[in-house]
């Protein structure tokens, strides 16, 4: 059983999201600081284990008084969560390939 090792290339993607504001607006925003990377054999993707963590206090609206608010005890509280994480716990494949 081989292992292949991959990490997300910064450079080349993203952490973004949209949220509707009012219903009839779409707030977009993104976490600038961030790493993951999966690893797996090749030839059995359940074996896949993907690990993620976020800057909390990365986030951006582009918009100073919105941001200040998302990085709030209201919100994400970066103070004491600086770190969202995220760490899979199992992969099953769905339909045919």
């Amino acid at each position: 059983m081989s292992t292949a090792n991959w990490q997300v290339d910064p450079d080349h993607s993203s952490v973004e999201f949209s949220v509707k504001h009012l219903m009839i607006n779409r707030v977009k925003g993104l976490f600038e600081r961030f790493e993951a990377n999966m690893s797996f054999d090749p030839d059995d993707l359940t074996t896949i284990v993907i690990q993620a963590s976020i800057e909390a206090n990365s986030i951006t609206t582009r918009q100073p008084q919105r941001d200040a608010q998302l990085k709030s005890e209201d919100f994400f509280h970066v103070e004491k969560y600086p770190h969202i994480t995220f760490q899979s716990i199992s992969c099953a494949q769905i339909g045919e390939l």
